[in-house]
């Protein structure tokens, strides 16, 4: 039986199957938990930290060089 809206009875099982996710969170993949860790702000921001800290030890690193040479 149907919820009532018509007049017909269920003629038998449908099979419904999604391709996507209606949201990020439905994803519960290790990947997925992943990339929702590294969406949040503290993620952003240890991630730009770290990037800074790479550049600048880099940075040292060839100019302190150079400026031994001298």
């Amino acid at each position: 039986m149907t919820s009532g809206t018509s007049a017909q009875a269920g003629t038998g099982s449908t099979i419904i199957a999604m391709t996507t996710f209606e949201n990020l969170d439905a994803d519960l993949t290790p990947r997925a938990a992943v990339r929702r860790l590294l969406r949040t702000r503290l993620a952003r921001f240890i991630t730009a930290y770290l990037e800074m800290t790479l550049a600048m030890l880099v940075g040292m690193g060839l100019l302190g060089g150079g400026w031994d040479v001298l």
